[in-house]
């Protein structure tokens, strides 16, 4: 290899990087010098490691979405550079996506250690609208009723991209669970809401505890 006088990428490569870590910050200090030709094996490298879901997105987290969108665009990389940002950033969604991941996320929102809770909201927060079926399943059981408070916390959290799946849930023919998606609701100030609150407000023969929610919804 010729020798490279720039000292930070000179320093970086000294260390001889070897987790999946390590050779993204080796590439991306490649990338910053203009030393694609030092880089682009590199990305092979990583390329060649099968990276699993949980590694693939610590490095997303590490690095952000635009760095590997920017190894995409540079063209002596190609084709690798766009290889390893699709491989990386699509098992990095499917991870933080994974069904059975978010459902012991929502479990972990019981747990008595305000870090658990924590890190449970944090899984959460990064699944995004996948995380909305576990969280209104916890919400339509009642025999977790003393994680619904919680549980309605994390809907919340999640802002208004949980809207479409949680106007969709509030029309099961279960008056609690109703009650429960109404608060929420109510607390993301969705608009969209309306016709369904005004209708459940002003059903007679209705559960009363739902009708005083949807009242309580149009008026706050």
């Amino acid at each position: 290899m010729a020798t490279i006088s720039d000292p930070l990428l000179r320093a970086v490569l000294a260390n001889n990087p070897t987790t999946p870590a390590e050779i993204m910050r080796a590439i991306q200090v490649s990338v910053d010098r203009r030393q694609p030709q030092i880089a682009r094996p590199l990305v092979e490298r990583l390329l060649q490691a099968n990276l699993d879901g949980e590694t693939a997105a610590a490095l997303r987290d590490a690095y952000g979405t635009a760095a590997f969108l920017r190894l995409a665009r540079v063209p002596d990389l190609a084709p690798a550079g766009g290889q390893l940002a699709t491989t990386v950033l699509t098992a990095a969604d499917a991870w933080a996506r994974d069904p059975a991941r978010l459902i012991t996320a929502v479990e972990q929102l019981g747990d008595a250690s305000p870090g658990s809770r924590r890190a449970a909201f944090r899984i959460l927060s990064q699944g995004g609208t996948a995380s909305v079926a576990p969280l209104v399943a916890a919400l339509a059981d009642a025999g977790r009723a003393n994680q619904h408070p919680i549980v309605r916390d994390a809907l919340v959290a999640l802002g208004r991209d949980v809207l479409p799946p949680v106007l969709g849930a509030v029309e099961a023919p279960d008056p609690a669970l109703q009650t429960h998606l109404i608060a929420i609701l109510a607390r993301l100030r969705a608009g969209e809401a309306v016709p369904f609150l005004l209708a459940a407000a002003a059903a007679e023969d209705g559960d009363p505890a739902l009708r005083r929610a949807a009242q309580d919804a149009l008026l706050s």
